[in-house]
């Protein structure tokens, strides 16, 4: 029964009801009978309207979210704040979805965070939080539009408004968005509804772009006013007061460990009994003390050199040895006509060499060492069948991969200190040397497990004094229009000015600069790979486009001013955090921000939009 028919079928209740009289004394008087009707009757039509209301968003437009002395957020402005919070959880977690007992499909309100029931995990990637998703989200949300009208109030009190140029790009916002509204088939306010929930319109999305725009001027005000009050002296002061929170260290190292439990399943495999493992518990106890003492034996090698090239080199002939073998243990021995075992060392020895010496050189392909001659082979000097000459050669490349990997991650730069690090306690101690040897066990039960690592100091405490880099770039969607705009700057003279005024023409989706760019600070290794190469000149352009996300995102970069030292932009970013952080806790204690739990729980019923679910429901039920 539709809802008209339904207050239609009330309406003909209430006249038969009233023309019924009741006996005296017994029963609902007439009149309360009639009182009663009209409440009920009333109330139906009130949840009906109140339906209608809710649904078209004046119900949580009239109501007031949050709010400071001078602005507030009303319950369909928070829908939008609170699904753009989702929004940015989804996008910063990403990765983690799938682990997280977040269910897209049914309510927040009705799923718990850090449910045990569903695994939980989010309280190992996230932190620790007691509610339901929605509260969490939520919890989000709120936080962000505190902050935004602590700035808004700030902004304020500096009367600092918005230009033309800000209803400018808010009104550009909503067209970009009414173009994608209409090319998939909806109307601008059909895909706010669709996006950020039913009752949300443009206007709502209007005065919350007013707001965070607004809120960025008051915090662009305090940040640049914090920057400012940073003095050179305030930086030296800085570092010589917490030099080991600044200082970096260099080292190369290598670490070896074995598990009696691995042993063991190695010989009875992995399903082993108590009896099996009784039965030949010598044979296992045998297999690993031989691994220990072959650890042993190398760590005590590597304790004894004193150079760093020989630490290194000395870990990739072992390392490379083990790959050899494990890579040669998968070939087809009748396939590839292996010779006799003298020629197979032989060649085995030659190979590890040459690999390991091309690893050293920064080599990533490695040649063929295979002389031909007519239909005889010979490599490294030994006379072989063409199939064992071209497996060898599939053998090396695996082997080069991996010692490309290995220098990567045994020898390290620009390490910092960490107090519950043995070797960073060690490392950091005053009076220490370059070619300085620590060796550090974990070796807490030896008959379970054996453990060691020996580090050796490639260059001891210091400040980065690496000069960083002023970049401006533009991103794009697609690589083709990122190639287009390369080519179109070097048509013309390059300069700040001339790359914006390309950037819009060629309508690049974001244009920005990095002041002052430490390595490794975006973590993105390819933009690392451009921006720090040993080639890289004042004044230049990415060569191609920067994959930033595959498929999505291309950066097109510019490198137009030296920046200062590292280390001083890392005291200076120390600095202003601080600084920064206190100036804000003031500002929330000057500007009030009071929020409303009754609207905040309406804002949704915790179901997400369908422009908002990602198929997350239920991934993490078989982790």
């Amino acid at each position: 029964m539709g809802k008209s028919n339904r207050i239609r079928a009330n309406r003909s209740n209430a006249s038969l009801s009233a023309s019924v009289k009741a006996p005296k004394k017994q029963g609902i008087p007439s009149w309360l009978l009639s009182l009663i009707i009209i409440a009920v009757t009333v109330a139906v039509l009130f949840t009906v309207v109140g339906a209608a209301l809710s649904s078209s968003g004046i119900i949580l437009r009239l109501r007031t979210a949050a709010s400071s002395e001078n602005f507030k957020v009303t319950g369909s402005m928070m829908k939008y704040f609170y699904h753009s919070a989702y929004e940015s959880f989804d996008s910063n977690y990403e990765s983690y979805m799938s682990y997280l007992s977040l269910d897209t499909s049914a309510s927040l309100k009705e799923q718990i965070y850090g449910d045990p029931a569903k695994g939980g995990y989010e309280t190992s990637y996230i932190g620790e939080f007691t509610g339901t998703w929605y509260d969490y989200i939520m919890s989000l949300a709120t936080s962000s539009v505190n902050q935004m009208l602590v700035f808004c109030e700030e902004a304020n009190a500096r009367n600092l408004t918005l230009t033309d140029s800000d209803y400018a790009q808010i009104t550009i916002e909503l067209t970009t968005l009414e173009v994608t509204a209409n090319a998939a088939g909806y109307t601008l306010d059909q895909y706010i509804n669709m996006m950020y929930g039913s009752g949300v319109k443009a206007k709502d999305v209007e005065k919350c772009l007013e707001l965070s725009i607004l809120a960025s001027k008051g915090m662009a005000a305090v940040q640049e006013e914090v920057l400012d009050s940073i003095s050179d002296t305030h930086i030296t002061e800085k570092y010589n007061s917490s030099k080991d929170t600044f200082d970096l260290v260099d080292y190369v190292y290598f670490a070896m460990n074995t598990k009696y439990e691995d042993i063991a399943k190695e010989i009875l495999g992995s399903d082993y009994t108590a009896d099996e493992l009784s039965a030949k518990k010598e044979e296992v106890d045998a297999k690993y003390n031989e691994k220990v003492d072959e650890i042993k034996k190398l760590m005590g090698e590597l304790e004894k050199i004193t150079d760093k090239d020989e630490f290194i080199k000395h870990v990739l002939n072992h390392n490379a040895d083990a790959y050899y073998d494990v890579a040669y243990g998968k070939l087809d021995a009748e396939k590839i006509n292996a010779p006799e075992e003298a020629v197979r060392e032989a060649i085995k020895k030659a190979t590890v060499a040459k690999v390991v010496a091309e690893a050293l050189e920064g080599k990533t392909e490695t040649a063929s060492d295979a002389v031909v001659d007519g239909e005889n082979y010979t490599l490294f000097d030994q006379s072989v069948k063409k199939e064992f000459a071209e497996a060898v050669e599939t053998v090396k490349k695996d082997i080069l991969k991996s010692l490309i990997s290995d220098l990567d991650t045994y020898k390290v730069t620009k390490s910092t200190y960490s107090s519950s690090s043995d070797f960073s306690k060690w490392a950091f101690e005053a009076g220490r040397k370059e070619g300085d040897i620590k060796t550090i066990a974990n070796n807490d039960k030896p008959e379970e497990s054996y453990s060691t690592a020996v580090y050796m100091l490639t260059k001891t405490r210091y400040a980065d004094q690496t000069k960083t880099k002023n970049i401006a770039y533009m991103l794009f969607s697609k690589k083709e229009d990122a190639a287009k705009a390369i080519e179109a700057l070097k048509e013309g003279t390059l300069s700040i000015d001339f790359f914006n005024q390309k950037a819009s023409e060629l309508s690049a989706t974001t244009t920005s600069t990095i002041e002052e760019y430490v390595e490794g600070t975006l973590g993105i290794q390819s933009f690392d790979d451009w921006a720090y190469s040993d080639t890289i000149k004042l004044g230049d352009i990415t060569e191609t486009p920067i994959e930033i996300e595959a498929n999505t995102t291309y950066l097109v970069g510019y490198y137009y001013e030296e920046g200062d030292e590292a280390w001083k932009v890392t005291v200076k970013s120390e600095l202003f955090n601080e600084n920064y952080n206190t100036e804000y806790e003031a500002l929330v204690a000057k500007y009030a921000v009071t929020t409303n739990d009754k609207t905040l729980n309406k804002v949704s019923d915790g179901y997400l939009p369908a422009g908002l679910k990602h198929n997350h429901s239920g991934t993490n039920a078989s982790h």
